[in-house]
């Protein structure tokens, strides 16, 4: 499942696609210096791409330290010119402080690769460390400072790749922050 970033009214927020609908100039994918073999929507990616990813983490070319970044070319025929990896480091020693870094870094390098599209997993989601909910509000969060800074946004069209079922998550809450929008314009 994907969520792409749409304003509703006057409030930045994803909106769930179908993994089909998701097509994106350039992928983002997390994972941890630990996880072998890659996991959930990683798993997905790589195995699309016939274990190319997995081939090159087991060759080292690609470092999963915290902060580690790869943007690679996959073949063509994928439905994304780019694939950006960021490392996240050993799972044990994953924060919520972490994930925020992760997210920002993520973020600042598809903006200044002048990247228009993105799909991506969010930091944490790939072992489940780190909730649905929990990413996508950090997410949100991000994106809302990102938006104060430039003063208006970098225009990067975001879709966030999920698991279903999270996605169902993800959908719920981002219909709670729409209603609660939409109930404190009326009250104004």
């Amino acid at each position: 499942m994907g969520l792409t970033a749409g304003r509703h009214q006057g409030l930045l927020l994803p909106r769930v696609l179908d993994l089909g609908e998701s097509q994106r100039e350039t992928i983002v994918i997390t994972s941890f210096a630990d996880e072998a073999p890659l996991t959930g929507i990683n798993h997905v990616i790589d195995w699309g791409l016939a274990g190319w990813v997995s081939r090159l983490i087991a060759r080292g070319w690609v470092d999963r330290g915290f902060g580690d970044l790869s943007l690679l070319s996959p073949a063509p025929g994928h439905g994304y010119r780019r694939l950006l990896h960021v490392g996240l480091g050993m799972s044990s020693a994953f924060s919520p402080r972490k994930a925020e870094r992760a997210g920002t870094l993520m973020l600042r390098t598809l903006e200044k690769q002048q990247l228009n599209s993105a799909a991506l997993i969010l930091p944490g989601r790939s072992l489940g460390i780190v909730s649905a909910s929990d990413a996508y509000r950090s997410l949100l969060a991000l994106l809302d400072a990102g938006q104060r800074r430039s003063k208006g946004g970098s225009g990067l069209d975001l879709c966030v790749l999920e698991r279903k079922a999270a996605a169902e998550e993800i959908r719920t809450l981002r219909d709670t922050l729409l209603r609660r929008r939409r109930d404190e314009q009326l009250l104004r």
